[in-house]
């Protein structure tokens, strides 16, 4: 019985080893998803003040005088002919 205490305590002692080192790379690899997680984040939430000006712009609804300001430079009233008098 003596004879085999040293051998299983030991055997007990590398699993615990190789469960430990498991435990850290599964923390690493939880660590480096989470950093990919937080990269992209950061970059979308970059983009958004872009997204919502666009948004504004294209959905804004018009002046409160009820004419576009854009569609008034755009259609300019048609100029005289003139016959050379």
């Amino acid at each position: 019985m003596s004879e085999c205490l040293p051998e299983t305590t030991g055997r007990k002692v590398a699993a615990a080893a190789r469960a430990y080192e498991d435990g850290l790379d599964r923390i690493e690899q939880r660590r480096a998803t989470c950093l990919s997680i937080s990269r992209c984040l950061a970059r979308s939430l970059a983009l958004l003040p872009v997204v919502v000006v666009c948004f504004v712009f294209r959905f804004a609804a018009p002046s409160p005088g009820g004419t576009d300001p854009c569609r008034e430079t755009a259609t300019l009233p048609p100029r005289p002919i003139s016959l050379g008098k």
